[in-house]
């Protein structure tokens, strides 16, 4: 052990280098990994972290975020026009012919109609076990309905 306080041993400034090189590679590696990310699905952001701001610059920090509170989801309008606007960019961008946007709008809006014909009772299915429910009797014909 050496007599001076400030000497710092060969062993500790090796370690001291270590750590060093370790934390920067560490850095390093987080930051290509958000960069890979970009290129994906779902792109790492930092829209949690500045939406959940405090302090002094809470304010600056959450004027970054397009929606800091999440109030916009929830607004039907809003969401209506954001899908459309996105609708119109991506068939713009892939260049859709009209039976590709046909296809889109059955994908983004779904079926005009949700029914379909029921030719017969899958087997094993007797309506006669289920007892009536409320007031409805099935003997009764409703005034009006023929």
């Amino acid at each position: 052990m050496s007599a001076r306080p400030t000497h710092v041993s060969l062993l500790a400034c090796l370690l001291l280098v270590l750590l060093r090189v370790s934390i920067g590679w560490q850095f390093l590696y987080e930051g290509v990994w958000k960069l890979n990310t970009q290129k994906t699905a779902k792109p790492w952001t930092a829209e949690g972290y500045l939406a959940n701001a405090k302090g002094p610059f809470r304010d600056f920090f959450r004027g970054m975020v397009d929606d800091p509170d999440g109030l916009k989801k929830l607004d039907y309008d809003a969401t209506i026009a954001r899908l459309d606007v996105w609708r119109t960019n991506f068939e713009l961008f892939y260049g859709l012919n009209d039976d590709q946007k046909t296809k889109l709008t059955l994908l983004l809006d779904g079926a005009p109609e949700f029914r379909t014909r029921l030719n017969g009772l899958p087997k094993g299915i007797d309506l006669k076990k289920f007892k009536p429910v409320g007031k409805y009797k099935p003997d009764v014909e409703k005034p009006g309905v023929t």
